[in-house]
């Protein structure tokens, strides 16, 4: 056998060599390795800066976590929007100006523009507005046994959906305050586990979370989870 043979042979040997280390190795497994509250804080700091992306990069690389589960935990860690920052998004969507609530929800809590546009997609339609002065008469109703007044004039002077006024005005007569007003957004916390929930194909569990965490009814919190 000539040299030059010999000199293929040894790199085509080589290269089968290599070619099966490497299969070996996508098989297998990653070791996971736990998240640190050092790793935490790193990782809080660069959601904060809009950097999530590069969060997620970091995650994965010191942990051994997927895609998915990573870009999960570091959504979690995204700061909560304060419900006035909140009621100045959804008065923009109600105008149909998409991108500048976008814009608004990342100048106040730094989100990065993919983060922050998944969080103002997921905000429900603006609720009715009440206005005190109108309600009093609600009140006046429902304080006389009149609940069927009650929520004729609750409906006309708000649009409520007859169910919601009932259940208003069903409030103010056991109370003598109106029922609290559900959350304009589901928690940061609470969708990580909510996907979790879907992943492992539980939709009612996913539903029920979304409900407690929100106050929302059945329909809307089923209608959010289905658009997930």
């Amino acid at each position: 056998m000539s040299t030059g043979t010999q000199i293929l042979l040894g790199v085509v040997i080589a290269l089968v060599l290599f070619g099966g280390w490497l299969a070996l190795r996508r098989r297998t497994p990653t070791e996971r390795r736990p998240v640190t509250p050092e790793l935490d804080a790193r990782l809080r700091e660069l959601v904060e800066d809009g950097r999530a992306i590069v969060a997620i990069r970091e995650l994965r690389k010191a942990t051994g976590m997927g895609p998915r589960e990573a870009k999960e935990h570091v959504f979690a860690l995204a700061p909560e929007p304060s419900r006035r920052v909140t009621d100045r998004v959804q008065a923009l969507l109600a105008r149909g100006k998409k991108i500048d609530a976008i814009k608004e929800l990342r100048d106040a809590t730094g989100m990065g523009l993919r983060e922050a546009k998944e969080y103002v997609e997921r905000l429900p339609p603006p609720t009715h507005h009440e206005n005190p002065d109108q309600l009093v008469r609600v009140r006046e109703l429902a304080a006389e046994g009149k609940p069927i007044h009650a929520i004729r004039e609750l409906r006309q002077h708000t649009g409520m959906g007859l169910k919601d006024a009932k259940q208003y005005v069903d409030a103010l007569t056991a109370t003598g305050e109106p029922p609290a007003p559900p959350r304009a957004e589901l928690s940061l916390a609470a969708m990580a586990q909510v996907r979790d929930l879907l992943a492992a194909g539980r939709t009612i569990q996913a539903v029920k979370l979304v409900r407690e965490d929100t106050g929302w009814g059945l329909k809307q919190a089923k209608d959010f989870v289905d658009r997930l």
